[in-house]
């Protein structure tokens, strides 16, 4: 492109997602990967940091088969409740 500049590929969900198009997204890399060009603007240091890996879940325990601790739960009662709007009753003749 003209200057140095590149334009960013679409990524693969782009036909969903329109932020994805990346149309008007262009980078000036001077033929840098990501990390040889962070080590220009930042020390080894702070590039060196490890990635930290989450732990994997706890395994489920078996809970025992006691009912006796559980309780009920009340059945909901159909009650009236006002309108908002007013109604209209006929009268009886």
């Amino acid at each position: 492109m003209r200057y140095g500049w590149e334009r960013l590929p679409s990524q693969v969900n782009w036909r969903s997602f329109f932020p994805a198009i990346r149309f008007n997204q262009y980078v000036l890399s001077d033929g840098l990967d990501w990390r040889t060009a962070m080590a220009e603007i930042y020390p080894p240091e702070l590039l060196q940091m490890p990635t930290l890996v989450p732990t994997s879940t706890a395994t489920p325990t078996e809970t025992p088969a006691d009912n006796s601790d559980q309780t009920t739960t009340p059945t909901p009662t159909v009650t009236m409740t006002p309108t908002l709007h007013a109604t209209w009753t006929p009268e009886a003749p």
